[in-house]
């Protein structure tokens, strides 16, 4: 085997409290993970002469707000030298390619995510019959989220987050997640949150049989993130923004900021309804509205918002063409299943 191409899926946190201090001023968190079909493709090649090579290609709507960080800093990059350090006799050179379609500084773990693919990856390219146990331990060397990217289903999250507990979290849901063109720092945001008052806290419990039940109603009203006031302190518009989707959405769905933002997550039972609404959404100053009418489109996910604001769909559809959300992502995803942690090796040449 010479190559193989491994999806690195994103993640959202539909709660997310933070519960007190850990040594190295690291935070307890409570979280509950769900991993999206949103993905990276890491490309992984044997390559002569050891070492690592990155490289990575993204639309210019992608990294809006955020810098691929460099070689060093590089979780996809990291996970390599990692096994290389551990396997020095069997993990040789290799070339990584980062298709990337998360969207940078997102709060939706994108590089996290690859670091995970690349760990899988390399288990398969060099026949290291890691168990899922063993790839774990690595991952959690390489950041909190990485745990749980190996395996991006359903799980709550505890300590940084690395202490995995996996969850029945109901059906699948649909999301739109809008990214604006900005990206906020982790640290900075929670450097701010010791700075402020307690504030608003989710019901993890609650969140969790509602969700299992169907009760969609007590769900939303259980789901929150204790990081949001921090970041709506650092970026005042967010609050803004949070109040006019949740206004928009209604009902339906329920809007929170993923991890530490600014991505804003809209969750919804039904496609239709995830659909509509990034169609009818609109920019107007610093307030996000709803258009008069729906501006109707193709079927298929949504990808980001190209060049004139169109949000194209799965094999290159259009969902709609639209120019109201200057500068900003706009997608419409689903969480992931069974079938696609299944199907995430998307191919392996011999």
């Amino acid at each position: 085997m010479e190559r193989v191409t491994v999806k690195a899926f994103a993640k959202v946190n539909m709660t997310l409290d933070v519960l007190g201090a850990l040594p190295g001023g690291y935070h307890e968190l409570e979280t509950l993970f769900r991993g999206i079909r949103l993905h990276d493709l890491v490309a992984l090649e044997k390559k002569s002469g050891g070492g690592v090579s990155l490289t990575w290609d993204a639309p210019p709507s992608w990294v809006k707000g955020g810098e691929l960080p460099p070689d060093q800093d590089n979780l996809a990059a990291r996970a390599a030298w990692l096994l290389q350090s551990a396997y020095p006799g069997q993990v040789g050179g290799v070339s990584i390619r980062l298709r990337k379609k998360i969207p940078l500084a997102a709060g939706l773990a994108g590089g996290s995510a690859d670091g995970a693919a690349v760990l899988l990856g390399l288990n398969r390219l060099f026949q290291l019959g890691l168990s899922d146990a063993a790839l774990a331990r690595f991952a959690g060397q390489l950041g909190a989220d990485v745990p749980f990217c190996l395996r991006p289903l359903a799980a709550v999250g505890r300590g940084r987050g690395e202490l995995l507990e996996p969850v029945d979290a109901g059906p699948p849901l649909w999301l739109l997640l809008l990214k604006p063109p900005f990206g906020l720092s982790t640290a900075a945001v929670f450097a701010r949150l010791d700075q402020l008052p307690a504030g608003r806290r989710p019901d993890l419990g609650q969140a969790l049989a509602a969700l299992r039940a169907g009760d969609f109603a007590r769900a939303w009203s259980a789901m929150d993130n204790a990081l949001a006031a921090a970041a709506c302190d650092l970026r005042p518009e967010l609050a803004r923004w949070l109040e006019g989707l949740q206004a928009a959405a209604g009902s339906a769905g329920r809007v929170t900021l993923s991890g530490s933002g600014p991505t804003l997550a809209a969750f919804f039972p039904a496609a239709a309804d995830a659909r509509r609404l990034a169609a009818r959404l609109t920019l107007s100053g610093d307030e996000i509205t709803t258009a008069a009418r729906d501006e109707r489109g193709g079927t298929g996910e949504s990808g980001p918002t190209g060049a004139r604001g169109d949000v194209a769909g799965a094999g290159g559809r259009r969902l709609a063409a639209r120019r109201r959300l200057p500068g900003w992502t706009v997608i419409v995803t689903r969480t992931a299943t069974e079938a696609d942690i299944a199907n995430r090796m998307v191919s392996s040449d011999t």
